[in-house]
């Protein structure tokens, strides 16, 4: 009887516990926000299209490609964060990115200054980027 007992005060536990856990939803903070940024800039950096293309919506995607066809002719070596600061609605951030490379077709220093605009999409629980090939302004170094 007493192994009953315990078995039903153990299953009832199980229960309790899992009502009152808390589920690890990601939320806009400036962390998550920091994270995603950098993992675009970084793959903006290396070429890496896939993992950029996970920072795009869907219905951002063709402004986008337009805007990597437009860098088709560049080749990203370094870059630096100027700004990153989320907006006072908490759920929008904007960040600005000085790429460092050269043009493939005449080997000149430039940089390439892009004004990121970010949103927090809530269904999905992460920061994604609106793309927009206005957003760049490439200046040759001199």
């Amino acid at each position: 009887m007493k192994v009953v007992q315990l078995a039903l005060v153990s299953s009832a536990l199980m229960v309790l516990m899992g009502c009152f856990a808390t589920s690890r939803v990601a939320q806009p903070t400036y962390d998550t926000l920091e994270w995603a940024q950098k993992d675009y800039t970084q793959s903006m950096r290396w070429d890496n299209k896939v993992t950029l293309l996970g920072y795009i919506a869907k219905e951002d995607r063709p402004a986008m490609e337009e805007m990597l066809e437009l860098l088709e002719v560049y080749r990203i070596t370094d870059y630096e964060l100027g700004i990153l600061e989320i907006n006072a609605d908490g759920v929008s951030a904007n960040a600005i990115v000085i790429y460092r490379g050269y043009s493939n077709k005449k080997l000149i220093e430039i940089e390439l200054i892009e004004d990121q605009e970010w949103y927090w999409h809530e269904q999905r629980g992460k920061w994604f980027l609106r793309p927009s090939a206005d957003s760049l302004t490439i200046e040759d170094v001199d």
